[in-house]
């Protein structure tokens, strides 16, 4: 199943893979203009990375000396039932739309109807030529990836080697540049300001209105006498107001 998954993915000549970039790259082509061209290119040397890619990780996997003594785990009944027949269409879907220029009426196209936009078509010959690239590609990343990892060792890769297989160090340059200096001020903001500052801020805050509740709660204790004592005290204050202002305007 993962020899099928690999040799898709690498575009191997009449498999679904295959005619899915070969549409790809022809449709690229058959358009005027040198950005197409380098679009074109492009799309080629990314076929040529995905075959040399696939097939290191099918070597890697399955090839060499086992890095450790670690078993695999039996894949579950609905994955097995379900892979095969995966596999099979990935392999051989590509007969069911097999192009003009083999033999074929393209079947798919006719079932599932033409898509919107415009149809790119080139002679025979080129099409024969530009179908023969991709396959010299997929078989020549097939070839180095052979050369270079069909008996794994498990020694220790050269300095070059390991910065490239951890992606040119861009991990790391993330996490030095903008993880650690992030995750240094989310602390300073946690333990500087909302620790020390806004949580004691809004704990005394807090405490005041409790505080004051508590005092204005003895308001409330339902005796008439107290009651009473607030009237006659709002009564006051009211008219010594109601006597200055006469005072200042008389």
């Amino acid at each position: 199943m993962f020899l099928a998954g690999a040799l898709c993915l690498a575009g191997m000549p009449l498999s679904g893979g295959f005619f899915s970039k070969d549409g790809i790259l022809l449709a690229l082509f058959a358009q005027e203009g040198n950005w197409y061209r380098l679009a074109w290119l492009v799309g080629l040397l990314t076929a040529f990375l995905t075959s040399l890619y696939s097939f290191r990780l099918l070597l890697l996997v399955f090839a060499g000396e086992p890095r450790q003594a670690v078993h695999g785990h039996p894949l579950p009944k609905l994955m097995r039932w379900t892979l095969p027949p995966l596999a099979l269409l990935g392999l051989a879907g590509g007969l069911l739309n097999l192009p003009a220029a083999y033999g074929g009426d393209e079947w798919l196209h006719h079932q599932l109807g033409q898509l919107a936009g415009v149809v790119h078509v080139v002679d025979p010959v080129t099409e024969y030529l530009l179908e023969a690239v991709a396959g010299c590609l997929f078989l020549f990343g097939g070839l180095i990836a052979y050369d270079r990892h069909r008996s794994f060792r498990g020694e220790a890769p050269a300095w070059y080697k390991t910065f490239l297989l951890r992606g040119w160090q861009a991990d790391l340059v993330v996490e030095r540049l903008i993880l650690r200096p992030f995750d240094a001020l989310a602390d300073f903001c946690w333990k500087g300001l909302d620790q020390s500052i806004i949580e004691d801020l809004l704990q005394a805050l807090a405490g005041g209105v409790q505080r004051l509740g508590d005092r204005l709660r003895r308001l409330t204790s339902g005796r008439i006498s107290h009651y009473l004592s607030g009237f006659g005290w709002g009564l006051i204050v009211i008219l010594t107001w109601f006597l200055l202002t006469w005072v200042k305007h008389g």
